[in-house]
């Protein structure tokens, strides 16, 4: 991303944030919250092949949901002329085909989460980012600074690999076509579906925000600061993954204290060894950004510490998974996501990326409030020792 910001405008670097934007929001929702459904069922089914067909209800619920959105997208073009011209057929279908292969990506991803396989886990996000960083720069090296290839190539490199990762999985598992878990799967990653929206609206609100207030140079600038502090909420993440099949496996509420203690403990560290790499990334942007875009540095300091606040809020969302409470998770990220958008109407028409930025820092602080008190006030009411561990049995 660094290297596309150096090569393309801003306004065109903009536009290209916000089309990966809304690849990421729409797999969201393609994914239906099924990613992190499986984590927590697969540990709780009994019976032997219930984890796999549990997995093979995920994959099902996504190849569905990606033809019902490619069905929508050619009914609209049949439909809507207007956006048959070059410019919306690149973005729209862009965002479409990125959408679908980042679904099968972070699919797959938690499938091998559920195993505790944390490596394989780990090169199969890695393989894929990997794969659209050459892609990507070969569409650059070939087609030059222009957006319509380097959209293209980012996004179709999501989707090569998606289906790759999947067809793996597959075979790891078996396919026999079974259905009969679909229902029970969707029903419980509801509320995970809803908190993955809300947590990727949350994340790129202000490069929508700021496109609609028609400040295509600010979208840039805080495009290009959201990016390098995303580094910090990609560690946020691989630690919440991380405690989420733990936290799952715990028994009893004196297991769930050390657990808690345990993972503060980490948190800490986190935050320790984060603040000093922010400090390090900014005094290198310094050196390598032109001169017009030095002013996306502040930007990115408070943007990676609204990323670092959350490394106080895993082990938060990891405890309510263990009770069955991830209503409580997407509580705390719609907090977020609306406290950022009303911060921002204050702030970010006049002050542009900086007032954004602010926002988003002030979004985080207030979601981690929230779900503190709403957390600790559900485990307080709720006495009944046994409530807590495991859902009825498949």
């Amino acid at each position: 991303m660094l290297i596309l910001a150096q090569r393309l405008d801003l306004g065109a670097y903009g536009l290209l944030v916000t089309i990966i934007s809304a690849q990421l929001l729409l797999s969201r929702v393609l994914l239906l919250g099924v990613e992190t459904g499986i984590v927590r069922l697969r540990t709780v089914l009994v019976t032997e092949s219930a984890p796999d067909r549990v997995t093979q209800a995920g994959l099902l619920v996504i190849l569905y949901s990606s033809i019902a959105l490619t069905l929508t997208l050619s009914v609209a073009l049949v439909l809507l002329p207007a956006i048959r011209s070059a410019p919306w057929l690149i973005v729209l279908s862009s965002i479409v085909v990125g959408a679908v292969g980042t679904a099968f990506v972070d699919y797959t991803y938690a499938f091998w989460l559920s195993r505790l396989s944390y490596r394989t886990a780990a090169l199969t996000q890695g393989s894929a980012s990997i794969g659209r960083l050459f892609l990507t720069l070969l569409a650059l090296h070939i087609a030059g600074p222009a957006l319509g290839p380097v959209a293209a190539s980012y996004t179709g490199a999501s989707l090569v690999f998606g289906v790759a990762l999947a067809a793996a999985v597959t075979r790891v598992i078996g396919f026999s076509g079974d259905r009969s878990l679909i229902p029970f799967l969707v029903r419980y990653s509801l509320w995970a579906c809803i908190a993955n929206v809300i947590v990727i609206l949350g994340l790129y609100e202000g490069t929508f925000l700021l496109t609609a207030l028609e400040r295509q140079a600010a979208t840039g600038a805080f495009g290009l600061a959201l990016t390098f502090s995303l580094g910090f909420f990609a560690v946020y993440n691989g630690y919440s993954d991380y405690l989420l099949p733990r936290a799952a496996r715990v028994e009893s509420r004196t297991e769930l204290l050390m657990f808690v203690r345990g993972a503060y403990g980490a948190a800490f560290l986190l935050i320790l060894c984060s603040s000093i790499l922010c400090w390090g990334i900014g005094r290198f942007l310094a050196h390598v950004l032109k001169p017009e875009m030095l002013d996306v540095i502040p930007v990115f300091y408070v943007l990676a510490l609204s990323m670092i606040v959350l490394f106080l809020q895993a082990p938060l969302e990891a405890v309510t998974h263990y009770a069955l409470r991830p209503q409580l998770v997407t509580l705390a990220w719609a907090v977020r996501a609306l406290s950022i958008a009303l911060l921002a109407l204050v702030w970010a028409p006049d002050q542009g990326a900086p007032g954004m930025a602010y926002a988003q820092l002030g979004g985080s602080v207030t979601g981690l409030a929230v779900l503190s008190f709403a957390l600790v006030t559900a485990l307080a009411l709720d006495r009944r020792p046994t409530s807590l561990v495991h859902p009825p049995n498949i």
